[in-house]
């Protein structure tokens, strides 16, 4: 799927290097996420691992202000067909600080993940292949 040009300052992972431990992705979203310009985190997942799963949260992590934005997500292998991409939405606040946590089991190969912020207008997740 072509993805079409991204605005590299929304770019948390671009996938010139294979996912084979976990990482930890932050972003600093000057005045937060508004109602007018909501965005959601994309992860885009080119091959299943042989592994059974891949977890990721995303969550703001501003003092006085931390929240999860999703419960912990899992990637099971064998469930879609990739390459795969998963849409979370942000919520609308002025918390600034974003992590999204990637979680590999073991030291397995997920590939050339990408991550990336979107408006969620924009957001959409392809048809599997």
């Amino acid at each position: 799927m072509s993805v079409g040009p991204r605005d590299e300052e929304l770019i948390l992972r671009d996938g010139t290097s294979d996912l084979t431990a976990d990482e930890t992705l932050t972003l600093t979203l000057r005045g937060g996420n508004s109602h007018q310009h909501s965005l959601a985190v994309l992860i885009l997942l080119p091959q299943d691992a042989n592994v059974d799963t891949l977890t990721w949260r995303v969550r703001f992590t501003d003092t006085g202000k931390q929240h999860s934005i999703t419960p912990t997500t899992v990637h099971t292998s064998g469930t879609d067909t990739t390459p795969v991409t998963y849409v979370i939405p942000l919520p609308v606040t002025d918390a600034e600080s974003l992590e999204v946590l990637l979680d590999v089991s073991g030291t397995e190969n997920w590939g050339a993940v990408q991550v990336w912020l979107e408006h969620v207008s924009n957001a959409k997740t392809p048809d599997a292949a």
